[in-house]
């Protein structure tokens, strides 16, 4: 039989053990979110507050792609879709507004930008067509 004091110092190295496992800490980063298009066909993505797209990543199917851009910030934002150097602008709308637009895609990989100055650097993610 263990000796009262021993049973506490088991009790307490058994405590830290506990704490110091992974249990409900913080977990891996998740992977970033790909929007693709809802239950009515229509691909959105929103410009937000820090110039960033949300999704960051966008798929969708071959052939006629709607999308619907949403200016979720106090700035303008487009939607251009570029293939290879060749830019189609697909929507365009301001502050709190949202716009549509389509445009036929082939199997691919894209990429969707915003042009407005000083936007295009954190403004672009790639866009999987297939």
């Amino acid at each position: 039989m263990l000796r009262p004091h021993a049973r506490l110092l088991l009790s307490a190295a058994a405590l830290a053990l506990v704490s110091c496992s992974g249990g409900t800490g913080a977990s891996a980063p998740e992977a970033a979110a790909t929007g693709e298009p809802g239950e009515d066909g229509v691909l959105e993505v929103t410009g937000t507050d820090n110039l960033q797209w949300d999704p960051p990543a966008l798929t969708a199917p071959a052939g006629e792609v709607r999308f619907r851009l949403v200016c979720a910030d106090r700035v303008n934002h487009n939607l251009v879709i570029d293939a290879d150097g060749d830019r189609t602008t697909v929507a365009e709308c301001g502050p709190g507004g949202e716009d549509d637009g389509t445009l036929d895609l082939g199997v691919g990989e894209y990429t969707f930008v915003c042009t407005i100055p000083g936007h295009e650097s954190s403004m672009r993610g790639p866009l999987t067509v297939g």
